[in-house]
């Protein structure tokens, strides 16, 4: 692992610290959250081919052609905008939906490309062929098209999480549903109670 992919390891903690005491996330939830992130990016990322998964020499460890480092840095940002936009929905009592997620969405996707650009110098090998979307910034080096990709799968995304209920309080929904009725049927049967 090289320096700069132990940087985002940090980024990761403080990241993990600032949802769990600022936005009031449970830490097993935001544990999940990041896993089931992380496990959509690097799905994302597959889609994509070995091109566009290579890296500058400083990006050393993969899984399969995708860079640990991408796998983390979205399971990052993903669980943070998770974070923000639950804390947002609660605060103003209103349900998770994707408006308010495309508003902290865009901006995080620019400040993941600024961070892992300039402090973790995680850059596709072939970046100087790309102009940079954002120059004064030294960021965003890379097809355009593969930021519309970006979009349309953390829109995907936000649909996948809402569906299995991580938008909901304490994750009530239907992942958690499910594990409680099987105790209840497990109860129930263990006490020879009719359901």
């Amino acid at each position: 692992m090289s320096l700069d992919e132990s940087k985002l390891l940090l980024i990761l903690l403080v990241v993990f610290c600032v949802c769990v005491r600022f936005f009031g996330r449970k830490p097993i939830l935001t544990l999940r959250a990041f896993f089931f992130f992380s496990v959509m990016g690097f799905a994302a990322q597959l889609g994509l081919g070995r091109e566009l998964n290579r890296y500058t020499p400083n990006i050393t460890l993969y899984i399969s052609y995708v860079s640990f480092a991408v796998i983390i840095a979205w399971g990052t940002g993903f669980c943070f905008l998770w974070a923000v936009h639950s804390w947002l929905a609660e605060r103003f009592k209103k349900s998770a939906g994707l408006g308010i997620y495309c508003m902290c969405g865009i901006p995080m996707l620019i400040g993941l490309e600024i961070i892992g650009s300039n402090v973790i110098k995680m850059k596709l090998y072939n970046h100087h062929q790309y102009a940079a979307l954002i120059p004064f910034l030294h960021t965003m080096n890379a097809p355009i098209w593969l930021y519309a990709y970006y979009i349309a799968t953390a829109i995907v995304m936000f649909y996948i999480a809402k569906a299995l209920g991580l938008y909901s309080a304490g994750w009530k929904g239907h992942c958690s549903e499910i594990f409680r009725q099987s105790e209840i049927v497990k109860g129930s049967i263990d006490n020879n109670i009719e359901i």
